[in-house]
């Protein structure tokens, strides 16, 4: 003959196919103060640990989920657009109980943690679903603030705050692909909201990735083009060919001559040349006279009508002198020492002259002196040095380019 038990709530025993009574185990109607009905076994009341603490029947508050670990404590989801659904997952399938926002297959589908939770000092293994598993650590719990960000409560545990995304890259960060210099990945973040990816982007036109910056560069070694644009700097050898003609009481006319016409086309093409700098190599004059100094002074006033910086520096021919019975010109030569006193450079190109521009630098040697200037982010320093120039103003020279050690000298 073939029996049955039906288990009903309450009941303490029914008929086993031999006709005995067997007792079912059942809790009381309530358990003593502090104590609580085990959830995982139904029969004992077990000591609470958390007294009166319930995750909320309805559930907990928008982006935030009952913790599985624990049964009581609501903690931030990791994904605070998604959820399990409220009717549960579908069959073979349950929601992972270490993120509470998606359904993963059964490993055991008959078995399932219950839902209530574990009994006091257990947790429901968030690897398997199906399981209760003891406490390896039962005085410790993840924040109830939750974990710092980047960081999420590690629900095989429930006591430690373990870290979103290991290995995973850093948002901004840029590298090189090794087998494909004109490329170059950037680490952003993943359209699905989780761990940031590498995403691969081509360099520009006439750039390339240069492994050392990680960056995309042109050809020149930098990654901003404003460098790598062609430039000029002007050179301006021995004038003293056209203040000359000024010399000896000839007819001059100041706005006619080459000197003048020459910087007046570097002013005008300043921007068509894209023009940085001009610098006169010396011998300015020919003879040292007044009125070739004076035809000079003219003709860099029409290049100062520009934003060039420029130099000027002295030659052998500007240190020329007159003897007091010939009106032959001789180089400066007095007792075979070279006499730099009298030349009338420091009259109209010393310091007084460039006391506005911002790009012009005294020396404290007379006749001598250095400009600064950029080119994007190159940097530049240039020296004007007198003709011959002294131990004094070579040393000087030296200390000077050891102070600007990212200048190209």
């Amino acid at each position: 003959m073939l029996s049955c038990c039906l288990s009903v709530p309450f009941l303490t025993s029914c008929d086993d196919s031999s006709g005995n009574k067997k007792e079912e185990k059942v809790c009381p109607e309530s358990c003593d103060p502090g104590y609580h009905c085990s959830e995982s076994t139904g029969f004992e009341c077990a000591k609470d640990t958390e007294t009166g603490k319930r995750c909320p029947a309805e559930g907990c508050q928008e982006g935030y989920r009952c913790n599985a670990s624990t049964g009581f404590e609501c903690i931030e989801n990791a994904q605070p657009g998604k959820q399990c659904p409220a009717e549960g997952c579908e069959e073979g399938y349950r929601c992972n109980a270490s993120t509470g926002f998606e359904c993963i297959e059964d490993t055991q589908p008959q078995k399932q943690c219950p839902p209530e939770g574990c009994q006091d000092g257990w947790h429901c293994n968030a690897s398997t679903g199906f399981e209760c598993v003891e406490d390896t650590q039962p005085e410790k719990q993840c924040p109830a603030e939750g974990c710092q960000e980047g960081y999420h409560c590690d629900a095989s545990t429930g006591f430690e705050c373990v870290e979103e995304c290991p290995g995973a890259c850093t948002i901004g960060d840029k590298a090189c692909v090794d087998h494909d210099t004109s490329v170059i990945n950037e680490c952003v973040e993943n359209p699905d909201g989780t761990c940031p990816i590498w995403k691969q982007t081509t360099c520009g036109e006439l750039q390339h990735c240069n492994p050392e910056k990680n960056a995309c560069m042109y050809a020149c070694g930098d990654e901003n083009s404003e460098n790598c644009k062609p430039f000029s700097i002007i050179l301006i050898p021995d004038t003293q060919g056209y203040t000359r003609d000024c010399g000896y009481d000839r007819e001059c006319k100041a706005e006619e001559n080459l000197y003048t016409r020459q910087m007046e086309w570097i002013r005008d093409n300043e921007k068509t040349e894209n023009i940085k700098a001009a610098i006169h190599l010396g011998d300015i004059t020919d003879d040292n006279q007044e009125v070739e100094w004076q035809l000079a002074d003219y003709a860099h006033k029409k290049l100062e009508e520009s934003t060039i910086p420029y130099t000027v520096s002295t030659g052998n021919h500007d240190y020329r002198g007159m003897l007091y019975s010939d009106t032959r010109p001789y180089c400066g030569l007095k007792n075979s020492v070279y006499s730099r006193d009298r030349s009338l450079f420091e009259t109209y190109f010393g310091m007084n002259r460039f006391e506005d521009k911002s790009w012009y630098h005294a020396s404290p040697y007379p006749g001598n002196s250095y400009i600064t200037f950029t080119v994007g982010e190159l940097k530049f320093l240039i020296l004007a040095l007198e003709y011959a120039p002294r131990q004094d103003v070579i040393c000087w020279a030296n200390e000077l380019i050891k102070k600007y050690p990212d200048h190209h000298a």
